[in-house]
């Protein structure tokens, strides 16, 4: 056999080995662990824990462990106070997506707490491996996978339309470890905080965005713009398209309707309050019913075309109800349900005048999934302190009720 073909078996062995275990290597990582959006969850940016349960309280932050002051506990602040935003660490430094069941540090991105001396790291407090009750709290140790350490290591792993947190640590090999869910504990005061429990608590985790590369951002696309080098903040916003694909247009009615779990869902008007009163009415799904007509009117009323991340208001298009005149037909957002501990969608907004009397009534389209969600963030008033959040259904006294959520509902527009 000659040198030339003997090389060429060689360089062809070489190749389909490479080959192979680049393949194996593909097929046995584990699945990334998703944000809301979908996208994959990476090492360096922020999230919030957010549960899925809502009697619960808001996102995770740290609480008082009773009466005592350090450490503190984990779970979500009562009070409806803001939670705190999270990196996690993998394992392996180098991986810069987060996987399902690996080994990782999960800390707070927040430089200062009441407790000083004690890290944002979580880990299990006072860790026995005999014991089954073990409180989540601060004070843990980043990196060092090993015996020391062994108390600061989670899992994230599928758990219903979320995910869960797991303490089964694999870092050392040697080590008596138990293997057991995240769940909560209320305390007397109602406080929850995250324990080791039989029953896990159903996690979902939500992207913010790093604030300081957005104002640099804008700051560059401001300078650009100013310079001609740009023209990035004149262009003109992605148009909105029906089912048919066919641009959406103000004064035109289509039924606005969920993609789950039946396209022949819709929303409609309903009576929402328990004291026997038809008003004000909510914005409901209705099951196999295409729902009520809607026409958007955009804040700029010169605009024919409803164009995405703009200012606007969703029309019922009715001459009359019990409850609204005519042009108080609009979705407005409802006062704040001490009950229920969310905002609902009502009738009883104003048409136009976009400013800060008018600031509840005014919803932006965007993208979502294959199709569109419709979210509460309003541009129309400078000076206003807002929220913004998506637009979703929330399951309350026996009603599917359209509320501002963390969970967007995905809808399409039918003409």
């Amino acid at each position: 056999m000659k040198k030339t073909e003997v090389s060429c078996i060689l360089l062809i062995t070489l190749i389909v080995f490479i080959k192979d275990s680049l393949l194996s290597e593909a097929t046995s990582a584990p699945n990334p662990v998703l944000d809301t959006t979908g996208k994959m969850i990476r090492v360096g940016s922020d999230y919030m824990v957010v549960p899925v349960r809502k009697d619960l309280g808001g996102d995770i932050g740290l609480a008082f462990i009773g009466t005592q002051v350090c450490p503190l506990g984990i779970g979500p602040p009562l009070n409806n106070d803001p939670g705190l935003s999270i990196n996690f660490f993998p394992v392996n430094s180098k991986k810069g997506v987060i996987r399902e069941s690996i080994d990782l540090n999960v800390e707070f991105t927040e430089t200062y707490t009441i407790c000083k001396h004690h890290s944002n790291v979580w880990r299990l407090d006072h860790y026995n491996p005999q014991k089954e009750d073990h409180m989540i709290t601060n004070g843990g140790v980043k990196g060092n996978p090993g015996r020391d350490t062994i108390s600061n290591w989670f899992k994230i792993v599928k758990y219903g339309v979320g995910y869960k947190f797991v303490f089964c640590p694999s870092v050392c090999n040697y080590c008596d470890v138990i293997c057991k869910n995240v769940g909560v504990f209320v305390q007397n005061n109602g406080q929850a905080l995250l324990a080791l429990s039989n029953e896990p608590l159903e996690v979902r985790f939500k992207k913010l965005i790093n604030i300081l590369f957005f104002v640099l951002f804008l700051f560059a696309t401001n300078c650009f713009t100013k310079s001609k080098l740009c023209d990035a903040s004149e262009s003109t916003p992605i148009a909105v398209r029906d089912s048919s694909g066919k641009i959406l247009r103000t004064g035109t009615n289509y039924y606005v309707q969920p993609i789950y779990p039946d396209e022949a869902w819709g929303f409609e008007l309903a009576s929402i309050n328990n004291h026997h009163k038809p008003c004000p009415l909510g914005i409901v799904q209705e099951d196999y019913y295409p729902g009520t007509p809607l026409f958007f009117s955009s804040a700029n009323s010169k605009k024919g075309i409803i164009r995405l991340s703009t200012d606007l208001n969703i029309d019922c298009n009715l001459s009359y109800t019990v409850c609204t005149k005519s042009n108080e037909a609009i979705w407005t957002v409802g006062p704040y349900d001490q009950r229920a501990q969310s905002y609902f969608l009502i009738l009883g907004g104003v048409k136009g005048n976009p400013g800060r009397e008018t600031i509840r009534n005014w919803f932006k389209i965007e993208e979502f999934g294959d199709n569109y969600k419709i979210t509460y963030c309003p541009s129309v008033c400078k000076d206003c302190k807002i929220m913004c959040k998506d637009v979703g259904v929330i399951e309350y006294n026996g009603q599917k009720r359209l509320g501002l959520s963390d969970f967007p509902v995905e809808v399409k527009f039918v003409k």
